[in-house]
């Protein structure tokens, strides 16, 4: 992933890192996405599945910051947008 062309894509299966939240329970959480949502991502981490939201959130998904604002959206109209 890179560019523009990072949030045009499925990010089921991809590492994720919370870099900085509004919530700030939600910061350094680590894990594989499992699940995505209009507003939130399912990520699996070693303990357990956490629903961590994207809103005033910063991510990096395999080794690319997003910013969770960016990605809001129903998946797979966010897909097609290209």
């Amino acid at each position: 992933m890179n560019g523009k062309d990072n949030i045009h894509t499925s990010f089921i299966g991809k590492d994720l890192r919370v870099i900085s939240a509004a919530n700030n329970t939600y910061e350094n959480v680590f894990g594989k996405i499992v699940d995505e949502t209009k507003n939130s991502f399912i990520v699996k981490t070693e303990r357990s599945n956490k629903v961590v939201l994207k809103n005033k959130t910063i991510f990096e998904i395999d080794d690319v910051t997003i910013t969770g604002d960016s990605i809001k959206g129903r998946p797979d109209q966010r897909i097609r947008k290209k």
